[in-house]
């Protein structure tokens, strides 16, 4: 009787494993969905009251090749007298090491110091 529970559990667990096999190996070649849209360089220079000040800053070459995002975005705006940066970077796949860095890890690892980390609410 134990003989037979074991071999019935045996050829369940390996049918569980061919089919959880099988089920990645189809996802991992169906790749990943393509999202069309527009580039970040087209983001308002205005939103609400916040205006751009200056133009777009570009990141080092060094920078870039760590960054690896597809596109970025790097604005700083101004609103009655208070100043905000804004980065936005896109990565167009989340596959082999090209993954996003939270700028709380990564800013200040590369001596940014954020003075007055607060959420503002914008208003169209």
């Amino acid at each position: 009787m134990k003989t037979s529970t074991n071999t019935i559990r045996f050829w369940v667990l390996l049918a569980a494993l061919l089919l959880g096999g099988g089920i990645i190996n189809v996802w991992e070649r169906a790749g990943e969905a393509h999202v069309s849209r527009k580039a970040l360089k087209d983001f308002p220079a205005q939103v609400g009251s916040w205006r751009q000040t200056g133009d777009d800053v570009r990141f080092d070459a060094e920078t870039e090749k760590v960054l690896r995002a597809d596109d970025y975005l790097s604005r700083n705006f101004i609103s009655g007298g208070r100043t905000a940066s804004l980065y936005v970077g896109y990565y167009a796949t989340q596959r082999n090491g090209a993954t996003y860095h939270s700028p709380l890890n990564c800013l200040p690892g590369s001596g940014w110091v954020m003075g007055d980390p607060a959420r503002i609410l914008i208003t169209p």
